[in-house]
């Protein structure tokens, strides 16, 4: 909206952890330094830790930009997840096959350990970065110590990267969590920005979004440090309300006042929405179309369902009634022609046969980009988490099981396997054991049990960062 105004190429105040907008400040650089030595020589874990907000996550992308070349990358963005799913999950994203249906902690281990054999064959190396690692249970936690201790080659393949907020330093000084912490040797902690580095960090992300000039003055970058206390979300959330409070007024260079308004606009509470169900994920939109949508859906299976169950059931009395008795000797001269045997009904997320299966990615990423109003098509050749990642939002693949999906509470992408057929749909919503799946191109209500039981454990997770 006021991109034109102060001639800009994009909105420089993104929430998204874009490493294109990696500031080079002191504190911020130094834990830089500090990764990437950890992951390009023989040292142990690496841990990142910092206030929420004061830009871990941009600095561990960063870091996935800048390791040496050839060198392989996990990024672990939900950490809500079992040992097993862990491993899972790294596996995936390495492209190691294992059996989901059968393989446990052992085998996966096996097959990530042949992995690492053959990139050292090759000279590679792997970085698993694991984000938001203070949610990691302490289970988990210790299965990365196992992880670990697979690889002991020189030089090592596999490095581990944790970032997570400043309380996990206290989690990890446990007793229980001392196998784990005995091999973490660098540690960075990262704090937020100076009085001094706020007009450079203003400044930078100006630049990068294509801005030739400071359009801050010196008093609005006083009050924008106090007021954000120098973290790097709030400094971007601030600003960016603050540019937009300048194009309404058409002042191309802002003041204090401006920069106090758009604090207090970013931090007043939001207004309750109105009372509905508890969804699986939330809706971006702010309108209330999308739930009068849903419920007017929810209405119409009920009705299906209890006209169903009638029907269902006089259906069983009449075939109990004229259940035939032994049938008597036949008699050539009459020709009975065969009955046609009933056919069973298809299961409600069966994929269309008209339609090819292989599409089904690109309908389930549209589908769940219409929760932000956001088209995406398979024909600009954009990766769907590249696209995500244009528009601010987080997107990974992962793998999970059905209650940390459920407690997950967000939209996601399942891999579902039913009838002998592989494909994917967008999971939007659960409530009362009912669930909203966008398939196809269609919507469709069944039941959770339904989706639960074709569900591969594999999704995609699409999320506002947090």
């Amino acid at each position: 909206m006021y991109t034109k105004f102060f001639a800009l190429r994009e909105k420089p105040f993104s929430s998204s952890p874009d490493p294109t907008y990696f500031f080079p400040g002191a504190t911020h650089q130094q834990a830089l330094d500090l990764l990437l030595d950890g992951v390009t020589r023989e040292t142990g874990i690496v841990l990142l830790t910092g206030d929420q907000g004061a830009g871990k996550t941009t600095v561990g992308r960063r870091l996935l930009t800048i390791v040496p070349a050839g060198t392989e990358t996990v990024s672990i963005l939900d950490t809500r997840l079992t040992p097993l799913e862990l491993l899972a999950a790294i596996c995936d994203q390495l492209r190691v096959n294992y059996d989901a249906a059968r393989d446990g902690i052992p085998q996966l281990l096996t097959a990530l350990d042949t992995h690492f054999v053959n990139l050292q064959a090759a000279n590679r190396s792997c970085v698993v970065l694991i984000d938001d690692a203070e949610r990691l249970a302490s289970e988990t936690l210790l299965q990365l110590r196992e992880l670990y201790d697979l690889d002991g080659r020189r030089p090592r393949v596999l490095h581990l990267v944790l970032i997570g907020e400043s309380a996990m330093r206290r989690t990890l000084a446990t007793q229980a969590l001392q196998p784990l912490t005995k091999v973490i040797d660098i540690r960075a902690q990262l704090d937020s920005l100076s009085a001094e580095e706020i007009g450079p960090y203003v400044l930078h992300r100006l630049g990068v979004a294509g801005a030739h000039q400071q359009y801050f003055s010196e008093e609005a970058l006083l009050a924008l440090h106090e007021l954000s206390h120098g973290l790097p979300v709030r400094i971007n959330q601030i600003g960016d309300r603050a540019l937009l409070a300048a194009f309404a007024e058409e002042q191309r260079l802002l003041t204090a006042e401006l920069v106090r308004w758009a604090a207090r606009q970013t931090s007043a509470p939001a207004t309750p929405p109105p009372e509905k169900p508890r969804p699986v994920p939330q809706a971006a939109t702010r309108s209330l179309t999308p739930w009068l949508l849903v419920l007017a859906g929810i209405a119409v299976v009920a009705l299906v369902w209890n006209f169903a169950k009638p029907v269902q059931r006089s259906r069983q009395h009449a075939v109990t009634a004229t259940k035939p008795a032994p049938p008597p000797p036949p008699v050539p001269a009459v020709a009975t022609s065969p009955q046609t045997p009933p056919t069973s009904p298809p299961h409600p997320l069966a994929w269309p046969k008209e339609r090819d299966p292989n599409l089904s990615r690109q309908d389930a990423f549209k589908a769940l980009f219409s929760r932000w109003q956001l088209e995406w098509t398979a024909e600009a050749q954009e990766e769907p988490c590249d696209f995500a990642l244009r528009h601010e939002l987080v997107c990974g693949l992962q793998q999970g099981n059905w209650i940390g999906l459920i407690t997950l509470n967000r939209p996601v992408i399942v891999e579902l396997r039913v009838e002998g057929q592989t494909y994917w749909a967008a999971l939007l919503k659960i409530e009362h054991e009912q669930a909203t799946v966008a398939l196809a191109g269609s919507t469709r209500q069944v039941t959770s049990a339904e989706v639960e039981q074709g569900w591969t454990g594999r999704f995609f997770l699409v999320k506002e960062p947090d």
